[in-house]
């Protein structure tokens, strides 16, 4: 697998013994200025010269000693040598079976103290709401500001109850945990009562533009309460008032609020790997369901595989986040002290994985 990598060292070392091969035969002289040095250096790889230079040197006469083979090992009736070997290559993979690389034991997280603290912290964030709030009319900036930490905090109780094999699912609940966490910063950083009703207005116009679509089918999902999104949709004005919006709530790219938010590091780092798998992108896919077939004799070819457990942890990362924006919350209505800090004894007390 490592030598799909051209410029691997693995790949590197074997088009070298391709190159040693046409010296020893006598099929390949050097003829530059410094044959000599270049030569020394190629018997003597990887011990002599400067290797991001030798390196190259390999790999490039690799290349040209496969295109000399390829033109001269043309068949008298036509057929070449590419033909011939994707003909082998079909022989083989029908005649031999893949092969499935075993089952690696999955990393050890203890989440029972992390779920136990995650709880405390939902009902420590309700107090606060309640500490906090100054009017029972629509208040945008209260209700969006908690609303956004405390929707993050039950994603993470979600994922902690996953399963070790629910990829997916915990890549598409850190994914949403990141998108709260710009959102916020970004409400905070603006801290405008214009944006922090923006962002309350788009959400109930949404409310209000699925409702008139479901209106128009005679079926519906299952899992859609249309009395629910009704009430939703009328919240804060009547439905016949409120003006439907698409795009993004800002009008802006998520990228471009996670600049204006000073969290471009946190957008880098996450939302485009994690991108892939809420929009079912191919990597996505590669990823959660396809493995390598370790039979040599098929080229490396993907095949599905079973569901995996993850060999490393995602909810550290969702405890990082959500501590972000408790540190939000605090600056928007302080004081707020509560913090996530068992995950960090879970992570570092995770048993070692054995490598196959």
């Amino acid at each position: 697998m490592k030598c799909l990598d051209h410029q691997s060292q693995e790949a590197t070392d074997l088009r070298w013994l391709i190159v040693m091969t046409h010296f020893a035969n006598q099929k390949l002289f050097l003829g530059q200025d410094n044959a000599e040095g270049r030569f020394r250096e190629c018997v003597e790889y990887p011990n002599l010269g400067d290797q991001r230079m030798v390196r190259p040197f390999i790999r490039s006469t690799e290349i040209a000693l496969r295109n000399m083979w390829a033109q001269n090992k043309e068949l008298k009736e036509g057929e070449k040598p590419p033909q011939i070997a994707e003909a082998i290559w079909s022989e083989l993979h029908l005649r031999t079976p893949c092969s499935y690389l075993p089952p690696l034991p999955p990393e050890t997280f203890n989440g029972g103290d992390t779920s136990r603290e995650v709880l405390e912290l939902y009902a420590t964030i309700v107090q606060h709401f309640h500490e906090t709030i100054e009017t029972t009319g629509i208040d945008a900036r209260h209700d969006s500001a908690f609303g956004l930490v405390i929707f993050a905090i039950s994603i993470l109780a979600d994922a902690l109850s996953l399963r070790p094999v629910e990829f997916v699912s915990a890549k598409l609940l850190l994914r949403s945990i990141v998108e709260a966490h710009i959102n916020l910063r970004y409400l905070r950083t603006k801290d405008d009562r214009t944006i922090w009703l923006q962002f309350r207005n788009f959400g109930n116009a949404q409310a209000k533009l699925a409702l008139l679509k479901y209106l128009d089918y005679k079926e519906k999902p299952e899992y859609i309460d249309i009395e629910q999104l009704y009430s939703f949709a009328n919240q804060d004005l009547w439905l016949e008032f409120q003006e439907i919006e698409l795009g993004n709530w800002a009008k802006k790219t998520l990228r471009d609020i996670a600049v204006e938010a000073q969290l471009k590091d946190v957008y880098d780092q996450h939302y485009q790997i994690l991108s892939v798998t809420a929009h079912a992108h191919w990597t996505g896919i590669r990823e959660a369901n396809f493995t390598v077939c370790l039979n040599p004799l098929h080229r490396l070819h993907l095949i599905p595989d079973a569901p995996r457990p993850y060999q490393t942890s995602h909810i550290p990362d969702m405890c990082k986040l959500v501590n972000q924006m408790l540190d939000d919350l605090n600056y928007l209505y302080p004081p707020l002290k509560a913090r996530l800090r068992k995950y960090k004894v879970a992570s570092s007390a995770a048993a070692p994985t054995e490598q196959a």
